[in-house]
């Protein structure tokens, strides 16, 4: 029966008739909400037949005339009724003809709820990258709110962030960016949620803090003898790391050490001796990047040093004087002085230092300790104790007079007062002359 119904609306479209008005109504646009029937008349002379652009089986057995329980009209004037609106019906078009004339078309737009599909993504990205992580969001009528969370907690657009119903777009992402993020958008019939699951790989990242510089390079000087371990472990890699190595190269140039042990997946150096100086480097490497760790390692001996510590006083300072030989491979490159619990660092002595830091009868002990690029080793001890101050008698010089023998009156007076009268004549004999 289906492709009888078929073949005789083939057949009509084919066939040429004598004109003849006919109309849909209503027009042009039939609105309804998901869930709704909507109904629709078809005017015209002699027999009907609807064109449907759509899914015509899945419209088609909700089609029917209104009012009754099935089928479709084929007189003019008749009302038909599309029940159980569904957003898969928006944007049909409905046209009828009769007798060959087709009619005006109605546009069925149906509303919903916002619709996101797919309803969950993940996405992972690369730290450091910017990246704009987006939805498909179906959403026909104009939204009023959306909302983001991450992990449960509402979050919103920042300077590093900037969010929009169906997007993230992250300026620089980082690894704390991780998390569940959920969507919810608002119209007035209802809400839609989306989920992003996003996971921010990283390159792998060793155990040891990196040196300042950040060039994963460690500067470490061994004794000779001690055992030592290089740490290679990885503290931090997403995802994990998939291949790693150890190799050094030895300064030597005599190529492996049989004391130096990698099957621990570190190098652990037994009994070092200075054959064992050189460059041990950790390679790691996951999806993201491969990185290394490197030690540059140097074996030697504590510095050999013949010291002789002196300390003097001076009027302001505590004076630490030092006279010392230097008979160690690696020099020394400078002195350490713990004075009261105060380490003093010098390359040459002596050091002077403030009188006023140190009390009046306390004893304070000096340790002294030379470095090399090896390490350091205490070569003095000592002490000094304050002694109360003397305060010095200024003596009186022999020639100066004492003041009970200036004189005061009786021949001192008068021989004062005869040499003014001598001096008062001789200026008036030069007056009168000149």
């Amino acid at each position: 029966m289906a492709r009888c119904y078929f073949f005789l609306l083939l057949s009509l479209l084919l066939v040429v008739h004598s004109k003849a008005q006919v109309s849909l109504s209503p027009y042009p646009v039939l609105t309804g909400r998901e869930g709704d029937n909507l109904e629709f008349s078809c005017d015209g002379e002699g027999q009907q037949i609807l064109q449907i652009n759509h899914n015509v089986t899945a419209v088609g057995g909700r089609l029917m005339l209104a009012g009754e329980g099935s089928g479709m009209g084929r007189l003019p004037g008749v009302q038909y009724q599309l029940n159980d609106l569904t957003r898969n019906d928006n944007g049909t078009i409905i046209q009828c003809f009769s007798n060959g004339e087709g009619s005006n078309v109605i546009t069925i737009i149906v509303d919903f709820p916002p619709l996101y599909s797919p309803a969950s993504l993940y996405y992972n990205v690369i730290e450091g990258s910017s990246p704009v992580l987006s939805l498909s969001l179906d959403a026909p009528v104009m939204l009023t709110a959306f909302t983001w969370r991450r992990n449960g907690i509402i979050i919103s657009s920042s300077p590093g962030l900037s969010l929009s119903a169906s997007s993230m777009r992250f300026s620089s992402v980082s690894r704390e960016d991780s998390g569940l993020y959920t969507v919810t958008a608002v119209d007035s019939l209802g809400n839609g949620t989306a989920t992003i699951s996003l996971d921010v790989y990283y390159a792998p990242e060793f155990a040891l803090s990196p040196s300042t510089d950040g060039s994963n390079v460690v500067n470490r000087s061994v004794v000779v003898g001690s055992n030592t371990l290089l740490n290679c472990s990885v503290s931090a890699a997403n995802p994990p790391v998939t291949n790693s190595s150890l190799n050094y190269e030895l300064t030597s140039g005599s190529g492996s050490a049989s004391n130096v042990d990698t099957s621990t997946g570190h190098f652990s150096i037994s009994s070092a001796t200075e054959a064992n100086t050189g460059r041990y480097t950790c390679t790691v490497t996951n999806l993201v990047a491969t990185s290394e760790l490197t030690y540059n390692i140097i074996v030697g001996n504590l510095p050999d040093v013949q010291f002789t510590l002196s300390v003097t006083f001076s009027s302001q300072s505590v004076v630490i004087n030092g006279v010392f030989t230097d008979n160690s491979p690696y020099a020394v490159q400078r002195f350490h002085v713990l004075v009261d619990g105060t380490t003093y660092t010098v390359r040459v002595f002596p050091l002077m230092i403030d009188l006023s830091q140190f009390n009046v009868g306390t004893t304070y002990p000096v340790v002294v300790s030379a470095e090399n690029i090896i390490g350091n080793v205490t070569v003095a001890n000592s002490s000094f104790t304050i002694r109360a101050p003397v305060t010095p008698t200024v003596p009186v010089p022999s020639n100066t007079p004492s003041p009970t023998s200036q004189p005061t009156g009786g021949a001192g007076a008068l021989a004062s007062c005869g040499l003014m009268a001598m001096l008062m004549i001789a200026l008036s004999l030069y007056s009168a002359l000149y």
